[in-house]
């Protein structure tokens, strides 16, 4: 399928995953181009650093 100009659009592939909170069963749902590692990490940094993400929120049973 082509676009406008007709060039072929970039392809992307993307990692879906899921987190669980295993105290609550509470479930967080992301997708990322970056891969799963750089992603968790990502979200790791962001809750030791005291920023509360979307991640953190879902999980927690808070909002961001």
């Amino acid at each position: 399928m082509n676009d406008l100009f007709g060039k072929q659009p970039k392809q992307r592939l993307y990692v879906v995953y899921m987190a669980t909170n295993k105290i609550n069963g509470k479930r967080y749902i992301g997708a990322s181009v970056k891969g799963l590692k750089s992603r968790r990490g990502a979200h790791l940094k962001k809750a030791f650093s005291g920023e509360r993400g979307y991640a953190f929120g879902a999980l927690c049973g808070h909002s961001p």
